[in-house]
This record gives C-alpha cells, structure tokens and sequence, in this order.
C-alpha cells in the first residue's frame, strides 16, 4: 500500500458523522516542531461552515497549527470544536514552557519550534450524541530542534506570516481581531534565528499570582479532527 510521509501513521479511513469517508493516515502520536497558529470561532453545518469575528451561541472554535516534522515536511495540524480547545491548550504550554527553559545568548526566548511538541490522541469519550477523542500533550525532556529546522522556518518566514494573517478579522459579527493583536506583532517581527542547538537555560521565573478557573464558552462538541494536512 500507499506510504505514510508521516512516522508512525498507517493507511485508514475516516468516517465522518455525515456518513463520508475519507482515505488517508492515521496514528495515536505525533511529534512535530510547532512555528505558527491561528484560531477562530465558526458556526453552521459541517458542510457550510462560516467564520466568526467574536464567540456566539453554538459557535465551535477551529484551530490550525503550522509546524514542521522531524523529517523536513512543513504540515497544518486542523482541529474543531472541543478539540480545538485541547489542541490550543497543548500549543500555548509548549509555547510558555519553550520561552521559559530556552534562551539565546542575549537573553530572548525561542520560538515554540525550538523544540519538538509531542501529542497524543486521549481516550474518546461521549459528549451528547457525539464521540470526543481529545488531543494531549506528551510531557518530557525538551528535545531541542536541530538547527537545520531553523534555517528551515526562516527561509519560509513570509509565507508563515501571509498563512497567519489570512484569518484577521475574518467572518461575521463584532470584531474580536481572531488573534490580531498576535498578527500585528508577528508581522512587524524579525525572522526568527536559526542558531538553535545551543540555548542558554532561562533564569527561574517569579511565582506566578493565583488565579481563578478558566472560563470556556461552551462548545458543540464535534467528531476526532482530520490529521496534518498541506503546506503553506
């Protein structure tokens, strides 16, 4: 059969709660260097979704996450609905853990492609009349990216910000910015360096003040996400 491009991935097929099926790869874990995400809120059937500007009643979120994997191939990791919650949850605690423990020689954090992001998919639950399989990060040592994965991302560095702001300010409704403060610094930002293999540990941070639960918006929960999908 047909060759997986992704480590640890085997030929299956998807089956959507609309009855589609849909060929393709699947596995349990994957492990890839995270450059970029962007996150917005949708409603509307699966086959005609629309994009939001801020959180309304029912809305799902929609989340993507540019990265690259060990191998070289740059993939767009897609999840919805509680899914999307999970996965942006994974990606931000990379992030903060990656700006913490990872410094250059004047002191700036990495990126969150310094070091490879690990996930899994969770034990699928029922959640209404749906079937969620949450996504989890693997915790461990960081492992450091090569510097080759650098020189990689800052070649394409353009095209990262043109992927990221393709979804400012998109859909209907109040403005939010979907992230657009976040967009605004990333393209006013230098490339990022490539010189990554020797980073200096980051100094301890200060305690952090307590906090309240987080509150989410209620979502709709939907089926598994699809897996890595295209380049930019």
């Amino acid at each position: 059969g047909e060759s997986s491009p992704i480590p640890g991935f085997h030929p299956g097929v998807l089956r959507t709660r609309e009855g589609r099926e849909v060929s393709g790869f699947g596995g349990h874990e994957l492990a890839f260097y995270p450059v970029a995400h962007r996150f917005r809120w949708e409603a509307g059937d699966p086959e005609a979704r629309r994009p939001l500007r801020s959180y309304q009643e029912g809305a799902r979120g929609h989340i993507q996450i540019l990265g690259v994997l060990p191998n070289g191939i740059w993939v767009v990791i897609t999840a919805r609905g509680l899914a999307s919650r999970d996965l942006l949850r994974a990606f931000e605690a990379h992030r903060r853990r990656v700006a913490r423990s990872l410094r250059a020689a004047d002191g700036r954090p990495y990126g969150p492609f310094a070091a490879l992001l690990r996930l899994a998919a969770g034990q699928p639950y029922r959640k209404g009349s749906s079937v969620v399989t949450p996504f989890m990060a693997v915790i461990g040592e960081l492992e450091r990216a090569p510097t080759e994965i650098g020189r990689a991302v800052r070649a394409r560095w353009s095209e990262v910000q043109a992927w990221k702001m393709a979804w400012a300010g998109d859909g209907d409704g109040d403005d939010n910015g979907n992230g657009r403060e976040e967009i605004s610094s990333l393209s006013e930002a230098p490339a990022p360096r490539t010189e990554i293999s020797e980073p200096v540990p980051a100094p301890a941070p200060a305690p952090a003040p307590a906090q309240g639960p987080e509150e989410v918006p209620a979502e709709e929960p939907e089926p598994a996400p699809s897996g890595p999908g295209s380049s930019p």
